[in-house]
């Protein structure tokens, strides 16, 4: 008999806007993790600057189905989270957050997840006189 050696878990993020489904996230794949990026929808409201943002790891999952535990950390080291899905209110900027996906055998993976916050788009209103003005 051949034993196989340990794997290490696998680690899947998925982003998405909580507050509305209107507001497109792009998501892309990148060398050592995620990246997203997202716009604040213009609402009338010149006191929106924030969105609700949240961030899942629900298809994470570890090759020998070990049971799996997570540890997110923001760009100072700081734990901020350790469920399957954690949920932030971002202002407009670039945000640094890391995910740790280990297993009971001790093993795990490490994604780094960018997300980027455009502000609001806001564009001038059009005046039109009509045709006979000057």
């Amino acid at each position: 008999m051949t034993l196989q050696p340990n794997q290490k878990p696998v680690a899947v993020v998925e982003g998405r806007v909580n507050d509305s489904g209107d507001v497109p996230v792009e998501t892309e794949l990148v060398p050592n993790g995620f990246e997203f990026e997202l716009t604040i929808p213009h609402d009338g409201d010149p006191s929106t600057s924030s969105i609700e943002f949240e961030i899942d790891a629900l298809d994470s999952y570890d090759p020998e189905n070990c049971d799996i535990t997570f540890v997110w950390t923001d760009s100072n080291g700081d734990v901020i989270g350790s469920d399957q899905i954690i949920t932030f209110n971002l202002q407009a900027g670039q945000y640094n957050y890391f995910l740790t996906v280990v297993d009971t055998d001790g093993l795990g993976i490490n994604k780094e997840i960018l997300v980027i916050v455009n502000p609001e788009e806001n564009n001038p209103p059009i005046a039109d006189a009509g045709d006979d003005a000057e």
